[in-house]
C-alpha cells in the first residue's frame, strides 16, 4: 500500500482569494516503482549480495520494496544497516563519537567484505562509518575489479535542496513530485548521449559562456 512520504498533505492553508481553509496538495510517492528503478540500475547478477545503508526515520517505507525487488531480481537481500540517528543528543561527547566512528569503520569494512552492491539511502553520508566502509571497498575494487557498486539515492536531505537568493525552496510535495518524475521518467540512454556530446564539445577547444545578466566566462577543459 502506498503511503505519503510527508505530512504536508495534512496541513491546512488559508486561501487568500476565498478566505476559506483548504487542504494542501498531497503527494503519495510510488515506492514500488522507485524501488524497481533503483534495483534495475544495479543490474544484478544471480546470487549477488545487496544491502542498504539508511538513516533512521528517512524513507523507511521504501526499504521493504527495495528488499523485495532485490529478491525478485535474483539477488540476495542482506537487509538494512542503519547509521546513528542525527542530530545526536547535545550531551554526547564529540570526542567519544569521533573515536567510535574511527573504530567502527574497520569493523564495518570487514562486515561488508562480501557485499556486491549497496544502496546509500537519504541521510547516510560520509560522516558515518558504515557509509565510509562501503566506499572503502569501492576504492579497493579499482584494483580487485570484482564489480562492487553503489547507488547514492539523494533526495532533499544532506543539503541536496537549498535556497538561492530570491528563490525560496518550493514546498516539500513539489520537490518530491519533481524528483520522483526525474527518477522514473528520465531516458537515461538519451541523457548519457547528451552528456557525452557535451563533454566532447568541452574538450574541443575554448568554452565561452555568456548570459543576459552579464556572465562572460572563458575556459578550457583539462584532459585529466
Amino acid at each position: 500500500m502506498k503511503r505519503a512520504c510527508a505530512v504536508v498533505g495534512l496541513a491546512l492553508a488559508l486561501s487568500s482569494s476565498k478566505g476559506v481553509l483548504v487542504a494542501q496538495p498531497k503527494l503519495t510517492l510510488d515506492y514500488a516503482a522507485i524501488a524497481k528503478r533503483l534495483v534495475r540500475q544495479l543490474a544484478l547478477r544471480p546470487g549477488e549480495r545487496v544491502m542498504s545503508i539508511a538513516h533512521p526515520g528517512l524513507f523507511e517505507d521504501l526499504a521493504p520494496y527495495i528488499r523485495y525487488e532485490v529478491m525478485r531480481a535474483g539477488g540476495i537481500d542482506l537487509g538494512v544497516v542503519e547509521v546513528l540517528r542525527e542530530p545526536v543528543p547535545e550531551t554526547f561527547d564529540a570526542s567519544v563519537m569521533a573515536k567510535g566512528a574511527r573504530d567502527a569503520r574497520a569493523h564495518y569494512k570487514e562486515m561488508f567484505r562480501n557485499v556486491d552492491a549497496a544502496i546509500m539511502m537519504p541521510g547516510a553520508t560520509t560522516a558515518h562509518p558504515a557509509y565510509l566502509a562501503m566506499q572503502d571497498w569501492l576504492k579497493d575494487d579499482l584494483v580487485e575489479r570484482r564489480g562492487r557498486r553503489t547507488i547514492h539515492f539523494h533526495w532533499v536531505e544532506n543539503g541536496s535542496a537549498y535556497e538561492i537568493a530570491g528563490q525560496p525552496v518550493p514546498p516539500r510535495f513539489e520537490i518530491d513530485r519533481v524528483y520522483q518524475r526525474a527518477l522514473l521518467e528520465t531516458d537515461y540512454a538519451a541523457l548519457a548521449t547528451a552528456q557525452k556530446k557535451f563533454a566532447d564539445a568541452l574538450r574541443a577547444g575554448e568554452v565561452h559562456i555568456t548570459s543576459a545578466a552579464g556572465t562572460d566566462l572563458r575556459f578550457r577543459a583539462g584532459a585529466g
